[in-house]
């Protein structure tokens, strides 16, 4: 069968399982949104303005963006549009590390470095961050903790680590500034495979002997931003590294249906415990570990029309993004986190469901981004409103927000849309 042939089969597999799957659950976008006209070019390429100056205002003078601290750069501080229900928006501050790398990738993923871009206002914040970031990084003689940015000292340190490397190994492939930034990223990713699980993925820790889907993606993200950055770690080395991560996210996805765990197969993902003791008030089918477990794996060069890729992008994209509170027992189906994973899985599935998708991520972004007279020191954020808001706060909503529409809108540029 050539080419064109299997990619005619894939697309008809593709369609058939979609239709088998939306038959199942319904779509999960009502109709009167799905039918609304979509949104221009403009209107996405305004909200990310927005958004990246929204954070250029919060930006701490240090370079940092602070998770729970970021009102002492509010004139008046911000708040969610509910503030009795849902608090201020702070996040937990042993998270800076993280956040500032979330909204670091958000400004170079809209083509703005240190160096040039096209918006030089945004210039300084990304200096700035860059040599926050470098600053923050042990020097130590442990392998088990040379290179990392942030503190070690708490159990998640491994997220804000991968995610802050992604940002800097980014940073270094667009600016082409290796005399800055190479020695900083190689420490990191030296760090990242040392904290692998030998033939696995990774967790909380150096080789604990535990994976997870989220921290193994984000681990995958910075590893293959830093491959194309030729940083004199042999070739081995990552190709060992991601052969590891992607055995552990087949072993954690069903075969039969595509859902990806978070832990094993089967399992409703990740929580923050703490922040929502039961009754958990968001929506556990809303396939957070999918989106990310799928990327993961396409990263690592799993054929996308593989029949178990097909089945997890199905998955995904029968779970349209919408706004939706929980109310009563009506549960909360907001997730940043699986749009920003969700938008660059549907980006590589393609087809007219992931369209549909798309659209359905247009619509929950920017219709619920701060804006207008009430919301001055709002403008441009998004009230952290998900699973993760306790977490990260409105630097990470707000950068998440940003990332998901910039996939979208390098995929839309890319397909000529």
């Amino acid at each position: 069968m050539d080419l064109r042939s299997r990619r005619r089969a894939s697309l008809a597999r593709w369609n058939a399982l979609a239709i088998a799957l939306l038959v199942i659950l319904g779509p999960t976008v009502p109709a009167a949104v799905a039918a609304r006209a979509p949104a221009s070019s403009k209107q996405v390429d305004d909200a990310i303005l927005a958004a990246l100056d929204w954070l250029r205002r919060h930006q701490s003078p240090d370079g940092s963006w602070k998770a729970h601290d970021f009102t002492s750069m509010c004139k008046t501080p911000c708040a969610n549009a509910d503030p009795a229900r849902y608090g201020d928006g702070r996040g937990d501050a042993k998270h800076d590390a993280g956040v500032t790398g979330l909204a670091l990738l958000a400004f170079t993923g809209f083509g703005d470095t240190h160096k040039a871009g096209p918006h030089p206002e945004f210039k300084p914040c990304v200096e700035k961050a860059m040599n926050f970031l470098i600053g923050a990084q042990a020097n130590s003689d442990d392998p088990k903790t040379h290179g990392c940015f942030g503190s070690i000292e708490h159990e998640q340190w491994t997220y804000d680590h991968a995610i802050a490397t992604a940002a800097l190994a980014e940073l270094l492939a667009v600016s082409g500034d290796r005399e800055t930034l190479a020695q900083s990223v190689k420490d990191a990713v030296l760090l990242c495979l040392e904290a692998q699980n030998p033939g696995m993925g990774w967790k909380y820790g150096v080789r604990p002997g535990k994976n997870d889907t989220s921290v193994t993606t984000w681990m995958v993200k910075a590893l293959i931003a830093a491959k194309n950055c030729k940083l004199d770690i042999p070739e081995d080395r990552y190709t060992a590294a991601l052969a590891g991560a992607n055995a552990w996210l087949r072993r954690v996805t069903s075969s039969a249906i595509g859902r990806s765990g978070y832990e094993m197969p089967g399992d409703e993902g990740s929580r923050l415990l703490r922040a929502f003791p039961d009754p958990y008030p968001f929506l556990a089918e809303i396939p957070c570990m999918t989106a990310s477990g799928y990327l993961g794996r396409a990263s690592c060069g799993e054929a996308r029309d593989s029949d178990a890729m097909m089945k997890s992008a199905v998955l995904i994209a029968s779970h349209r993004p919408e706004w939706r509170e929980q109310r009563g027992k009506v549960l909360s189906t907001i997730n940043f986190y699986c749009w920003y994973f969700g938008a660059q899985a549907m980006s590589q599935a393609g087809g007219d469901e992931s369209r549909a998708w798309s659209k359905g991520l247009l619509l929950a972004l920017l219709e619920n981004q701060r804006h207008g007279t009430k919301a001055k020191e709002e403008a441009g954020s998004w009230d952290p409103l998900d699973p993760w808001g306790p977490a990260g706060g409105r630097v990470y909503s707000t950068a998440m927000g940003a990332l998901a529409l910039e996939v979208y809108l390098d995929s839309s540029r890319r397909q000529g849309k």
